[in-house]
């Protein structure tokens, strides 16, 4: 009579398996997500800075707040609700739009906010702007 199945060993050899590929690819998945949330914040950062300088155009003032580019509130969170946009400084020469993590996770401790103004310069914290804006 012959028995079929796995023993014991080769079962706990493949959930070790899985469990060692587990280690390599969450970390690396994670990064790549947290990646793409910064990515959406920065473009929609961008998108509001292209929405105020319109706006200037036709009215010959900065927009005060998101419901003065069409949006229905004065803040807006962005698609994947990771970041708060808000225009956080307007004056009668300049704006300044800001993205803000919503989450207080790992990212957060990262880059937690964005902020860009009319003449295109970046700020982001708490790390600097080299790490947030461009990885």
């Amino acid at each position: 009579m012959k028995h079929r199945g796995f023993t014991l060993i080769e079962l706990l050899l493949v959930v070790g398996i899985i469990g060692l590929l587990a280690a390599v690819a969450v970390p690396g998945w994670q990064a790549q997500r947290d990646r793409a949330q910064r990515s959406d914040a920065r473009a929609w950062l961008i998108r509001l800075s292209n929405d105020q300088q319109a706006y200037f155009v036709r009215h010959g003032a900065y927009a005060t707040d998101l419901r003065g580019l069409g949006y229905d509130t004065a803040t807006a969170a962005t698609p994947g609700g990771h970041y708060r946009l808000s225009v956080s400084e307007t004056t009668a020469t300049g704006f300044t739009v800001r993205a803000a993590r919503i989450a207080s996770d790992r990212e957060a401790n990262r880059c937690a906010w964005y902020t860009l103004d009319q003449s295109q310069r970046r700020a982001s914290g708490p790390a600097a702007v080299s790490e947030c804006w461009w990885r």
